[in-house]
């Protein structure tokens, strides 16, 4: 029995099957992957075994900063490679809290995100994960980082002959990231047939509102949210805005300056 950890969420098939673990928060300001577990796991039904979801670095996530002392992760490794001082922080004790976790896995999806605002998403693993990453949710998949950053989540588990992807999905403030976060879980753990993969629909976006003035949403929309032609959307200044078509409204948001991207509208194909 492994020692229970504070920010871990365990789902249990109960149903034999692999163990893998997803973390997110390794970095704290890097938030696409904590606002997907928010999604994801209420939600979660397995067909068979069990994920540990982690949110990794907890004083970092509080604070919005990338870290509390120390990089979480550059510690994943053995004691005799990090010094004394290192040894001391809140990192340190952290990881070695969760390398349990990481030892009971077979696998590893370890979610990040870019303080680049023009970052490009793309999957970090070695080539015998190839397979694996040519399935998740970009098109570059980018290797050699385990000799590069000895101490991180990848670099730990390959070492130790598991199987690990990490996820870069993109800039930090993007609403793609976390869309990309949600898919890339969906992904991974399909790819074990742990879950029954939802079916996709094609959805385009066709219009895209920047705002004149001050732009202000009457109300809450989710992404996707289905929206009939002729509804009010907002204002912008003392001007009514209405959807010009049926279909889905995405990224709905308040603006209070000119120029700015509002929303987009599109329809299922």
């Amino acid at each position: 029995m492994i020692k229970p950890i504070s920010g871990l969420t365990i789902i249990n098939s109960k149903k034999p099957g692999p163990t893998i673990t997803i973390m997110a928060g390794v970095h704290g300001n890097e938030i696409c992957g904590i606002k997907a577990f928010k999604t994801v796991i209420p939600n979660l039904k397995l067909k068979k075994g069990k994920v540990y979801f982690i949110l990794a670095n907890l004083k970092a996530i509080k604070l919005g900063k990338r870290q509390y002392q120390v990089n979480l992760n550059r510690l994943f490794q053995e004691d005799k490679f990090i010094n004394n001082k290192i040894k001391k922080t809140y990192e340190y004790q952290r990881s070695r809290e969760i390398l349990p976790y990481l030892n009971d896995s077979m696998a590893l999806l370890d979610i990040h995100s870019s303080a680049n605002k023009d970052s490009i998403p793309f999957t970090i693993c070695e080539k015998p994960f190839f397979d694996i990453a040519k399935k998740m949710p970009t098109k570059i998949i980018s290797s050699g980082f385990v000799k590069m950053e000895p101490g991180g989540t990848d670099y730990y588990m390959y070492n130790n002959k598991k199987i690990s992807i990490c996820i870069e999905c993109g800039s930090h403030i993007s609403d793609l990231s976390n869309q990309n976060a949600i898919d890339a879980i969906y992904t991974f753990l399909s790819c074990f047939n742990m879950i029954q993969k939802p079916s996709q629909k094609i959805a385009k976006v066709n219009f895209i509102y920047k705002t004149k003035t001050n732009f202000k949403l009457i109300k809450y929309f989710k992404d996707f949210e289905p929206i009939k032609k002729g509804s009010t959307i907002g204002y912008d200044g003392n001007q009514k805005v209405i959807s010009q078509q049926n279909g889905f409204i995405l990224f709905a948001v308040s603006r209070k300056s000119p120029d700015k991207e509002a929303f987009l509208l599109g329809k299922y194909i």
